[in-house]
């Protein structure tokens, strides 16, 4: 038996709207049973709702499952924004002490359009909490050798030189500022297979 535990708590964020959706999904999976875990999911606007009515819901006793799930947008990046003023600084605080004690069941997923700063109360948590996961996701510079993965991913084979040339025709922006759009690579990287029947 692992003595790993799960984590009980993850922070998504970065720009990679399309990556990060894809790892909630993949968590998602995790949770068993499709129908059962949608009982058990509950998805939460970080702008509206309170830190005290997130922790709640994942610390409500999952139904039929072993895990509950819950999902926040935006929570994290909204209440450390300027403005947020001590109520955004409370909800944080309760953030802090509360995440470490949720129970082995819970799955609070926070996603977060922006990446977050090192100095964010919550994810510094991540130093000296074992039940906690975070991952940046930021679209690539160079989306080739993920455009190459993608094609795999699906069945086929795509050559480095047409890679290249799909990655220039789907990034927006230049230099340093050039951001691939992950969901139409994904799109064209389909296509692509499926033109092709995966025989090539």
């Amino acid at each position: 038996m692992s003595s790993r535990q799960a984590p009980t708590f993850y922070i998504l964020h970065g720009e990679d709207e399309f990556s990060r959706k894809a790892e909630v999904l993949a968590i998602r999976a995790r949770m068993g049973d499709p129908t059962t875990a949608q009982l058990n999911t509950s998805q939460y606007d970080g702008k509206t709702a309170s830190a005290a009515a997130v922790v709640a819901a994942a610390q409500n006793m999952p139904f039929l499952s072993d895990k509950r799930m819950v999902i926040v947008d935006g929570m994290l990046v909204w209440l450390a924004r300027k403005g947020a003023g001590k109520t955004g600084k409370a909800e944080l605080d309760y953030l802090v002490n509360a995440l470490p004690n949720l129970p082995d069941y819970a799955r609070l997923v926070f996603v977060e359009s922006e990446t977050l700063p090192d100095s964010h109360p919550v994810l510094k948590l991540l130093k000296q909490e074992p039940g906690a996961y975070a991952k940046v996701f930021n679209p690539p510079q160079n989306a080739a050798p993920w455009i190459g993965k993608q094609v795999e991913h699906y069945g086929g084979k795509i050559e480095p030189q047409a890679a290249a040339a799909l990655a220039a025709v789907i990034t927006e922006g230049v230099g340093r500022d050039a951001k691939a759009n992950l969901r139409a690579a994904d799109s064209e990287c389909i296509k692509l297979v499926t033109y092709v029947g995966g025989e090539r």
